[in-house]
């Protein structure tokens, strides 16, 4: 371990102490209310900070700027999507979901109001959306395990070797994910002998060295306007002899070099491989990821999440300001104007590259795309992890409090990502491609905080802030899933006369083993975050959001029709994400793949109307709420609690 990577971890190391600390002491839980809504004793800044922090989880810092990092500002909708879905979730549902969950007796959890808003004395609701809750939020925290992990990976893989090194790439060696990597040795005094190819101009297909080699850029990977490739014999990887899978070349690597092995067709690039050890280093970060949040979580309950969200929302805030400011002064300083500087990084059309309306070929953006990207906002209205804090605030004043606060936050949050991932196009001196690209934060930092012990320690610091996007968002969830299996499945359904005390160990049991399937779920190397987190996003918002404003707002939604609609948006985005039903064109193949995949329309735009319209439907032509529920539905519009 390089100096570095120690004063990084020191870094680390301080800042999960503190959690695991504040987790400790605010581990004393009276009861399950204390420990899984805090007693309902939350003031405006902590309510508005752990809602928010735990809202856009690792997302906001990789996910997001990735994706604008390799398509441009035509991304930006998703931001302005979730942006208005925020504004409308604190106007709309905060307020009367927390009075509405105090009156329907007391209910601590979402599948608790639902059941008694309702009077479910079935079972049913209660059950569907525990089974919901664990099987979303199964993806869900996969996402931030996947985002420590790769955290982990790329600040403390172990560097290239320098001098003559073989690089080697087993073609048929993919691992269960289908992920070619490859391995960087020291070149032996065999190879180290032999003649080196001449660095002469080809298009041949094969696997390539492309990225930053001997000091040099060399990542241009597409043929240029005037025909000229970008690739060399020198930088192919060659068998040694025919028949054999195994490809390899020896070339010089300096301090510092970051490269890539890609696949080039003779026009473009198809596949990209990934470093064994930077594969190695993203387990080992995984499973420390996971291991700080599990035990944090199980010991402080939702006042230590909450707490450390506070803490956490405000050094994401500071670190996702402060980054891209010093980029783009960096970058304005040495190229003149962030359109040189994306020119000088292979953005072919920069004016096109940072028009809202374009992607980042130039090309323009389809009503689809924006739509879809919209449709985000839709997904706010069912997320349990943000709903409970509305449930939890002290008072209906705090509230209006809250709900400033939160805003402003986003505003800034948001619009700062969207800005990091356009100037770190133009300041990072290593490409991302779109495999890598959500560790455009990470790469930044590095790059920035680079010249002395103490910037390297800042920069330890600010990288914090992906530590405290992905804790924020994981014990929540994690916490949520506690809190459907032990008050609605174990005490709900299962054993009715169970003690407070056998509940809550069966919920932290529930939360070491959903740890455990999203720890195996975000084993892959190369999981994106941005996808994860959609898939989950879509899930929660098309199954619970049209429930929670029906429930909140029409006095003739019926328990039947509840029911449907839960069912139907869950289902809908299952079908829509996960089955291949269908066929598309894929690198001159035909190949199987899902509605979401060959349509391009997000499952949450088409599952969210579905089942509310599902829901009207069948609230309708079924029996109408009995007088009591109504008079409480009434109730609720003018108490204040």
């Amino acid at each position: 371990m390089t100096e570095k990577q120690i004063i990084i971890l020191v870094a680390f190391g301080a800042y999960m102490l503190m959690m695991i600390l504040i987790g400790a002491l605010s581990s004393k839980n009276k009861n399950n209310e204390d420990y899984f809504l805090g007693g309902r004793g939350l003031g405006s800044w902590t309510a508005a900070l752990s809602a928010q922090a735990s809202d856009m989880s690792g997302w906001l810092l990789m996910g997001l700027p990735g994706a604008i990092y390799i398509a441009g500002t035509g991304e930006v909708w998703i931001a302005i999507g979730l942006l208005i879905g925020t504004i409308l979730n604190w106007f709309l549902v905060a307020g009367r979901l927390r009075r509405y969950t105090i009156k329907a007796n007391n209910s601590l959890t979402i599948p608790s109001f639902f059941e008694n808003r309702f009077r479910d004395r079935t079972g049913i609701l209660k059950i569907v959306a525990s089974l919901i809750i664990i099987l979303f939020f199964a993806v869900y925290t996969a996402s931030a395990f996947s985002s420590g992990a790769t955290l982990f990976a790329n600040v403390f893989g172990k560097s290239n070797p320098t001098g003559l090194c073989t690089i080697t790439l087993d073609t048929e060696g993919a691992d269960m994910w289908s992920n070619l990597h490859y391995t960087v040795e020291q070149a032996s005094d065999d190879k180290a002998n032999k003649v080196t190819v001449a660095a002469e101009e080809t298009s041949a297909e094969g696997y390539y060295l492309v990225g930053t080699l001997g000091g040099e850029n060399k990542w241009q990977t597409t043929i240029g306007e005037d025909g000229k490739s970008p690739y060399t014999a020198d930088r192919r990887l060659t068998t040694g002899g025919d028949g054999q899978s195994v490809v390899s070349v020896n070339y010089e690597l300096s301090e510092g070099d970051d490269f890539r092995v890609v696949y080039f067709d003779g026009e473009n690039v198809t596949q990209t491989a990934t470093s064994q050890t930077t594969n190695n280093m993203y387990i080992i970060g995984l499973t420390i990821a996971a291991f700080v949040i599990l035990l944090y979580t199980l010991m402080g309950g939702f006042k230590a999440v909450c707490y450390t969200d506070f803490i956490q929302g405000i050094l994401m805030l500071i670190a996702i300001l402060a980054v891209p400011i010093i980029a783009y002064i960096g970058l304005t300083g040495e190229f003149g104007s962030l359109s040189n500087a994306l020119s000088e990084h292979g953005v072919n059309d920069s004016a096109g590259y940072l028009s809202l309306m374009k992607d980042g070929n130039g090309a323009p953006i389809s009503w689809k795309s924006i739509v879809s990207n919209l449709g985000w906002a839709l997904g706010y209205f069912g997320m349990p992890h943000i709903l409970i804090r509305f449930m939890a605030i002290k008072s209906d004043r705090e509230v209006k409090k809250s709900r400033v606060i939160a805003i402003v936050w986003v505003i800034l949050s948001l619009g700062a990502a969207c800005i990091l991932g356009l100037f770190a196009r133009g300041f990072l001196s290593n490409q991302l491609f779109k495999d890598n690209s959500e560790t455009v934060f990470i790469k930044t930092i590095l790059q920035i905080f680079d010249s002395n012990y103490v910037l390297i320690f800042i920069g330890g610091i600010f990288l914090c802030g992906i530590l405290a996007a992905i804790m924020s968002t994981a014990d929540s969830q994690l916490l949520v899933t506690a809190s459907a299996v032990s008050e609605d499945m174990y005490k709900g359904a299962i054993n009715k006369k169970a003690s407070e005390k056998s509940s809550l160990r069966i919920g932290k049991i529930a939360v070491i083993v959903i740890a455990i399937i999203a720890w195996i779920i975000a084993m892959n190397p190369n999981s994106s975050i941005m996808d994860l987190v959609s898939n989950a996003w879509a899930g929660f918002g098309a199954a619970f959001g049209p429930v929670v404003l029906l429930s909140l707002f029409w006095k003739r939604f019926n328990l039947a029709g509840a029911i449907a609609g839960m069912a139907t948006g869950a289902g809908f985005v299952i079908f829509w994400d996960y089955i291949k039903c269908t066929t598309i064109i894929e690198n001159g193949k035909e190949v199987a793949a899902t509605f979401g995949t060959s349509t391009g329309i997000y499952s949450l735009v088409i599952g969210f109307f579905l089942a509310a319209a599902v829901a009207v439907l069948v609230s309708l032509i079924t029996k109408a709420p009995s007088k009591e529920i109504q008079d409480e539905f009434d109730a609720v519009k003018t108490v204040e609690i």
